[in-house]
């Protein structure tokens, strides 16, 4: 899986916008929010193959959305790739 990059921008009222080319996330200023790019290199012991992983993460009052390709995760949990 290719690592997605969204860039990553905040308007003048606060709201916060994630865009790729497949996909746009928005976060509203409802309350303490932040958005950032989570990134894991991981290597496989047995083979010495490396994996990039690449996660948006949209956070808003606590809860986070971790968005890693066409996958999404609702949480209050701190994920690690």
């Amino acid at each position: 899986m290719t690592p997605m990059h969204f860039d990553i921008s905040q308007d003048a009222d606060g709201a916060r916008h994630a865009v790729s080319p497949d996909l746009a996330i928005t976060v509203l200023p409802d309350g303490e929010s932040r958005m950032f790019h989570r990134n894991a290199i991981k290597k496989n012991s047995a083979t010495g193959e490396t994996t990039h992983l690449r996660a948006l993460v949209a956070e808003l009052n606590g809860v986070r959305l971790y968005a890693i390709g066409g996958h999404f995760i609702l949480t209050t949990q701190d994920l690690y790739l």
